[in-house]
């Protein structure tokens, strides 16, 4: 009896001996076993409340996009989320409505927001700045405006009083007119005496400016024909040519004068009348202002 309980003992003794070396796994494996059980749980809890809150999102986006939604479950309100700025807010009266039966396609809401964050915008026109219009009445006041000046300009040359000489204004600067009597006896060439005493008295006005000095020769419609002048081209030009040389003899610089010979081209006055004709038999010494 003493020796089946000693070996009894002997044997439990060898079992607790072997136990003290392995019976700690089981213990640990339960717990390993338990944690990943949690963490196992604890993703899946996550991944969902993930999926209803993006679920919420595209949802509050589309209502602001204005997008149509097609009968979906019920989704959970979410915290909303600021939308892109860029993308514009459209006033939907579906914003105010309860939202039961409604659920969303993330996907479908994130390609309706690139469409619209890549719709062309309204490109403005340039402003079309107009040229203003200018009346023909300012136009013909300009005109005359500019000529005023121009007349303004030319009387405010003092114009000297000479006996014998008829002093104006002309397009060119001024005008000094000699009648052919005072100068010349008729159908001749020749400055008489008196003629050179009176176109030495030009040379004040001629000196004063540097413009150029035309010598112009007229006669009437008379005709003429002598051995020296066939005609009043003839003899117009040779006036106007001996008028020439006495300025030139006087000082005046060759280079400023010309002579030219127009007949009975230019007018004063009507030919029909001895008057007329006197009138018209002339010599011109035009004085270039400019």
């Amino acid at each position: 009896m003493r020796e089946a309980r000693a070996r009894h003992e002997a044997v439990f003794d060898d079992a607790a001996q072997e136990d003290t070396g392995g019976g700690w796994m089981v213990s640990y494996i339960d717990i390993m076993t338990l944690l990943v059980a949690t963490f196992v749980l604890l993703l899946s809890v996550s991944a969902r409340v993930d999926s209803n809150e993006s679920e919420a999102v595209a949802v509050s986006a589309a209502m602001r996009l204005g997008i149509p939604l097609p009968e979906m479950a019920h989704v959970a309100p979410a915290v909303e989320r600021p939308l892109v700025a860029d993308v514009p807010v459209v006033e939907n009266p579906a914003m105010n409505a309860p939202m039961s039966g409604v659920r969303v396609d993330p996907a479908a809401v994130v390609v309706a927001l690139g469409v619209a964050r890549q719709a062309p915008r309204p490109v403005q026109a340039p402003a079309v700045v107009q040229a203003p219009i200018i009346e023909p009445t300012a136009i013909q006041a300009a005109t005359h405006f500019a000529e005023a000046v121009a007349v303004a300009a030319q009387e405010a040359v003092a114009l000297p009083e000479l006996d014998g000489v008829e002093v104006t204004h002309v397009a060119e600067g001024i005008s000094l007119r000699v009648e052919d009597t005072l100068l010349f006896d008729s159908a001749n060439a020749e400055l008489i005496g008196t003629g050179q005493t009176l176109i030495d008295s030009l040379l004040a006005i001629i000196e004063r400016y540097e413009g150029e000095v035309s010598v112009e020769g007229h006669s009437d419609s008379q005709s003429i024909r002598t051995e020296r002048f066939p005609s009043n081209w003839e003899l117009s030009s040779a006036r106007a040519t001996a008028v020439l040389r006495h300025l030139q003899r006087a000082g005046i610089d060759g280079s400023r004068l010309r002579a030219v010979g127009f007949a009975d081209t230019r007018p004063l006055a009507d030919n029909a009348t001895p008057e007329g004709r006197a009138r018209n038999r002339r010599v011109e010494v035009i004085v270039h202002l400019n």
